[in-house]
């Protein structure tokens, strides 16, 4: 693979639909690299774009004639920063799939920033997997700028430096990252489970969720029983959901069903009804000698995924009853007989620790049985390297840009504040809370002007759960 496998298309709006789209294709050969190359004077033609890859993209020494990566590419170029602006924000953006982006930042005509608003733009409202950006700029110092000051890993650039001979080898690094990312992005966009994906957000994250689901593959006949450890919001309906598709795409027999069960929404004393199902007999049937059976949670996760939240507050006698479950995949109604519940995958999640004999009341034989394979999911404080782009995302899905008018809606001065809210552990309701608090901070803000402190300071007098600020 080499530069002759780059193929090149030239993206522009229609003229007589400008909401519209020419030249993007959907249908990409597997394992071909999609780049969006913005530049508002190097790119105007097909040959121009091509010199453009050629020249600044180049790697000293490289066996591939300097190709930066071993990928077939498929370039998408557009000299209009206003129209690749409109690709990055709202519904619109989950319509076009860029690996990666290199963006112009300086508007040669007028000398602003203007290509700025753009990585603001990415940065806000993608879904994962975010976009890897590449700043190529003619000004050294500020390409020297972005990468003393970056905010994310996803972003890298270098300066226009025409003989790839001379570049920096630093800048060098940053290509060869910059292809490295959207090599993994396009591997997980070819993933069947891509769309199930875009609900885990955070790149590391979902790189742990990822091995994770590839440890089942295959465990199809005795379906391995998982355990989902974390606290409270941080995912793990989600990531039980996600075990499901996974198993769907897995195998050959119908595998439809996820069954929910969260523990704590049942009364007390009727949890072993609502599992296991009761026969319910009335002066009719006893005549009759006929028995209407009530199907019980368990039965109905057959051909399925039965999800049992909170599992650690449970009690011995139903976790005994489980216990039969697990060994065999029949259960017994209340008042029934024995049937069989086929080809179930078992996940158990809690927000206790169940290691701690001190902190739960766990029969030892029922947790050697559900010892399959655990998962734990990271708190928000321990997610180190995701809290940037999860701020963005909350921003991007908040209505800040249309409040302000802006595209980057929040101050740096909030932006860095929440961010270490976050690093702090001061949201311990994690993702939801940090969700819940970007939309109230941007409800109680004023219109029409960047979201700073203020806005802050106003949404903590009208919210329940606090941040705990003690923690900062």
């Amino acid at each position: 693979m080499g530069w002759a496998d780059w193929k090149f298309t030239h993206l522009r709006p229609a003229p007589k639909r400008p909401e519209a789209v020419l030249g993007y294709e959907h249908g990409t050969p597997k394992g071909t690299l999609r780049l969006l190359v913005n530049d508002d004077t190097d790119v105007p033609s097909e040959e121009a774009a091509r010199n453009f890859c050629r020249k600044f993209l180049g790697i000293p020494g490289d066996e591939r004639e300097g190709c930066p990566t071993d990928h077939p590419v498929h370039v998408y170029f557009t000299e209009n920063f206003d129209f690749a602006k409109s690709l990055f924000h709202g519904e619109q953006a989950q319509h076009f799939e860029f690996d990666g982006i290199i963006q112009d930042i300086i508007h040669d005509e007028t000398g602003e920033l203007t290509g700025q608003a753009n990585i603001h733009r990415i940065r806000q409202g993608i879904v994962t997997p975010q976009p890897g950006v590449l700043i190529a700029t003619n000004n050294s110092e500020l390409a020297a700028d972005n990468r003393e000051h970056r905010s994310t890993t996803t972003l890298f650039a270098i300066a226009k430096d025409p003989d790839p001979e001379h570049r920096l080898p630093l800048e060098t690094e940053e290509i060869q990252g910059f292809f490295r990312l959207m090599e993994e992005n396009r591997n997980l966009c070819d993933d069947p489970l891509i769309h199930e994906y875009r609900s885990i957000i955070g790149r590391n994250t979902l790189a742990h969720i990822r091995e994770f689901l590839g440890f089942l593959e295959g465990d199809t006949e005795n379906r391995t029983p998982v355990v989902i450890l974390g606290d409270s919001g941080t995912g793990k309906e989600a990531v039980a959901r996600l075990i499901h598709i996974h198993d769907r795409y897995d195998t050959d027999r119908k595998f439809e069903c996820f069954q929910p069960v969260l523990v704590a929404s049942i009364p007390d004393g009727t949890l072993e009804g609502e599992l296991f199902g009761v026969v319910s007999l009335s002066p009719r049937d006893y005549v009759e000698k006929e028995a209407r059976p009530i199907e019980g949670y368990l039965a109905k996760s057959a051909h399925g995924t039965l999800f049992i939240d909170e599992i650690g507050d449970v009690s011995h006698q139903v976790q005994g009853m489980l216990l039969r479950f697990l060994q065999g995949h029949k259960v017994r109604p209340v008042g029934g007989d024995w049937t069989d519940v086929p080809d179930v995958r078992c996940v158990f999640a809690t927000n206790r620790n169940l290691r701690d004999k001190k902190e739960v009341n766990m029969r030892e034989d029922f947790l050697h049985r559900i010892d399959g394979l655990t998962l734990e999911l990271p708190s928000l404080a321990e997610r180190s390297g995701e809290h940037e782009n999860l701020l963005d995302y909350f921003i991007g899905r908040s209505k800040a840009v249309e409040k302000t008018g802006m595209d980057a809606p929040f101050t740096d001065e909030l932006r860095e504040r929440i961010i270490e809210l976050c690093r702090a552990g001061a949201f311990t309701g994690n993702i939801r809370q940090l969700q819940r608090f970007v939309s109230r901070i941007v409800l109680v803000a004023e219109r029409d002007r960047q979201i700073g402190m203020d806005a802050l300071n106003k949404a903590m007098k009208y919210t329940l759960v606090q941040p705990d600020i003690q923690k900062n």
